[in-house]
């Protein structure tokens, strides 16, 4: 399989950035079939590096360009489904930040940009976290306290229903 990934990437390597944007749906999943899914989000990343000509093309329109981190920030939290795609959008942004600051010819003023933008969007993906846990925990403990005095009542009816026998 590493065969198949090291191809992919050097095939990547050989497209212009033009050519990488007129990959088809079809092409790219003609691409990547049999990858792993670390291995896919590899491909995706590299993918995005020789669109925009570079890290340093990518982070600039990931962070400046499309507004990318601001919309995800923006995004509602309702109800638990929007709490969840919020958390997922906010985690893989960070994830793609991570690898870009370590990603080799990044320039030191990029690799504050992603830091900074790293800082941004910490305290929201922690918020949701906290939601996650606390939430379905306090759920949980008021369901076993009620279910147990289910249990008290409906073992003392049972219990009165045998003496009346």
């Amino acid at each position: 399989m590493d065969d198949k990934f090291n191809a992919v990437l050097e095939q990547l390597d050989a497209m212009s950035s033009n050519d990488i944007q007129n990959i088809t749906k079809a092409q790219f999943i003609q691409m990547i079939s049999g990858l792993t899914p670390e291995q896919i989000q590899k491909v995706i990343f590299h993918k995005n590096v020789r669109f925009y000509e570079g890290i340093n093309g990518y982070v600039v329109n990931f962070i400046e360009t499309t507004n990318t981190l601001n919309n995800m920030i923006a995004m509602p939290e309702n109800d638990p489904l929007s709490k969840y795609s919020k958390f997922t959008a906010l985690a893989g942004a960070a994830m793609n930040l991570t690898k870009m600051r370590t990603y080799e010819g990044i320039t030191e003023e990029n690799k504050i940009k992603v830091e900074n933008a790293l800082a941004q969007i910490k305290p929201h993906l922690a918020s949701l976290m906290r939601g996650f846990q606390g939430g379905s925990k306090k759920k949980i403990s008021r369901r076993s306290k009620k279910s147990k005095k289910t249990m008290k009542k409906k073992s003392k009816s049972t219990h009165k229903k045998k003496n009346n026998s």
